[in-house]
């Protein structure tokens, strides 16, 4: 069976303005697929993870190391991880 999270990264991109915390109407999805991934195991979450963290870099398509493209990655990998409810995964990524 094909997995993935497609809610993952409907992200929107926060945009370096005169107002930085209004978010901009662009909006990029990704899809994460994770059928090969056991994600009830620590490896599994681990690589799941690092592709959320991946998927989030190229959602955010904003100026390189900038404060707004921090945050937007941030927020992404927080609304990935809580949006799979894989509780492995949200160890790996918080520590609980």
């Amino acid at each position: 069976m094909l997995r993935h999270i497609a809610a993952l990264i409907a992200v929107v991109a926060m945009m370096a303005s005169a107002a930085p915390a209004e978010p901009a109407a662009n909006v990029k999805g990704v899809e994460v697929h994770y059928g090969d991934l056991d994600l009830s195991t620590p490896d599994g979450a681990k690589s799941m993870l690092e592709r959320i963290k991946r998927a989030a870099w190229d959602a955010c398509k904003l100026p390189p190391g900038t404060p707004v493209q921090r945050r937007c990655i941030a927020e992404t990998v927080t609304q990935a991880v809580a949006d799979l409810k894989a509780p492995e995964v949200t160890r790996s990524a918080y520590g609980r």
